[in-house]
């Protein structure tokens, strides 16, 4: 969801009840963070039948500007704590569209900091 989206959680919501099947959801991490109220965790937990991909990233409420983790405001230990409560296997994607000059090195420092979250 964007400045200017129609896109809503309320309007997902009534697109899966209407269509009387799953639709399948990627969260976006960092825009949660950015534009919600909610925790990322939260719609973890409640997406968590609809979930079929993570975009991860860090960001700070409000501003778009995609950054490494740890540079922002997510704490990303309860988030990863409720994938592993909904038992998540699908794939989780690092989203660092401003590391690309650094990529090889940002590429190793994020698997790294993933590693050490999931062990």
């Amino acid at each position: 969801r964007g400045q200017g989206s129609a896109f809503t959680y309320d309007v997902f919501d009534r697109l899966v009840s209407e269509s009387g099947r799953a639709l399948g959801l990627t969260l976006d991490v960092g825009h949660l963070k950015c534009v919600e109220a909610e925790l990322p965790e939260h719609y973890t937990r409640k997406y968590a039948d609809s979930l079929i991909n993570l975009q991860l990233d860090d960001m700070k409420r409000g501003v778009h500007e995609h950054l490494f983790f740890g540079e922002g405001e997510i704490d990303f230990d309860p988030l990863f704590s409720a994938l592993v409560d909904i038992k998540y296997k699908g794939p989780a994607c690092v989203e660092l569209s401003n590391a690309s000059r650094r990529a090889v090195y940002t590429a190793k420092a994020a698997y790294e900091f993933l590693s050490a979250k999931i062990q």
